[in-house]
């Protein structure tokens, strides 16, 4: 009878053992199968405003200098934050405040504007946030003259770091429920192993009557 009972408790035990086991290690592969999962999706890119338009335009050749800049944009950007600046072969021209409706911001040109190669820099902030910085050139009068032709479009910088795709890797975040189960799972294994261990020893420690 008491080696009836002794292997009925040995194959729980064994049962147990495998069924923690079996726990942890399908814990671990639906870690793994969940952080898979999460690098095959694509990384999704801020929105930010894109310049649509410029007057003057980029490149353009002009027989006399504006009177205003106007940029648009795609979306509206903060009045707070709008900047526009002119130079003339390097040296700045005054403008006015930026008025900004919408998405357009225009500035006018109030200080000497003769003929001469000239840089529009402009900083505008979209609704999400985002600066975006940019810059255009145009020609009053003949390029040979006093400067260089302008280039043939205005070249517009967001100023954020587009997010990119990363391998995870464990210890990411996501990560954190299958390793808690996993571990505990572990641990009760263990604790049931050493359980099951001394309770043997405890058996034959005992003297036979």
């Amino acid at each position: 009878m008491y080696v009836g009972k002794e292997r009925r408790n040995r194959f729980v035990a064994l049962a147990l053992a495998v069924v923690l086991v079996a726990g942890v290690v399908l814990a671990l592969l639906a870690t793994v199968a969940s952080a898979a999962s999460a690098d095959a999706r694509p990384a999704t890119l801020p929105l930010h405003a894109t310049l649509t338009s410029i007057v003057p335009a980029a490149g353009a050749q002009l027989d006399r200098a504006p009177t205003q800049i106007v940029v648009t944009f795609d979306e509206a950007v903060s009045p707070d934050f709008a900047q526009v600046v002119l130079d003339r072969d390097g040296r700045p021209v005054e403008v006015g405040m930026p008025r900004v409706r919408a998405n357009e911001v225009t500035v006018a040109v109030t200080g000497d504007a003769g003929p001469g190669a000239y840089r529009i820099a402009f900083k505008v902030t979209s609704d999400d946030g985002h600066p975006v910085t940019g810059e255009s050139r145009f020609q009053v009068g003949a390029p040979g003259a006093t400067g260089t032709a302008g280039v043939p479009r205005p070249q517009v910088t967001p100023t954020y770091k587009t997010p990119q795709m990363q391998a995870t890797t464990f210890g990411h975040p996501d990560h954190a429920p299958g390793l808690i189960v996993a571990g505990v799972l572990l641990v009760g294994g263990i604790a049931l192993m050493i359980y099951e261990h001394r309770r043997r020893a405890a058996r034959e420690d005992q003297p036979i009557s």
